[in-house]
């Protein structure tokens, strides 16, 4: 008996230790991560986002990401005239890629705050994309009035 409490004993020690060595080990994975990544985001990740992507255009801020926001959007002659976009970011840069069929156009909208020349583009489906290259405290609006 008196080895059965010994067993007992030692076993409970040795699943507290591998305990200890999962949670150091998770701990340990994490800070080699941060380390090998410089801080950064990986890839598709967003830090204090907010995205509302609708029919009538898209709303996307966020603190620091590393992914795209994507929508394709069907403008008639008139609409195509009538999509604004408001933007800005503390650092970095933002741009918007705007693609139908084999056309497409990239714009620089890291402070912008005006009507898109969507001249060179037919009536029908334009995909836009908003991308960013090391940008932080982005806000980006682009509705279609």
């Amino acid at each position: 008996m008196k080895r059965f409490i010994i067993f007992k004993k030692i076993e409970k020690k040795a699943k507290d230790i591998l305990l200890i060595l999962r949670v150091s080990l998770i701990i340990l994975l994490f800070a080699v991560l941060l380390i090998i990544g410089n801080g950064r985001l990986p890839i598709g990740m967003s830090n204090f986002s907010f995205i509302n992507i609708g029919d009538s255009g898209m709303k996307v801020k966020y603190k620091e990401a590393n992914r795209s926001y994507y929508r394709t959007y069907f403008l008639t002659t008139e609409q195509k005239n009538n999509v604004y976009v408001i933007s800005s970011c503390s650092e970095g840069t933002v741009y918007l890629k705007m693609k139908q069929g084999m056309y497409e156009e990239n714009l620089d909208i890291s402070n912008y705050d005006s009507m898109l020349d969507l001249s060179q583009f037919d009536e029908g489906y334009i995909s836009f994309t908003i991308t960013n290259k090391n940008a932080k405290n982005v806000s980006v609006q682009l509705e279609i009035r």
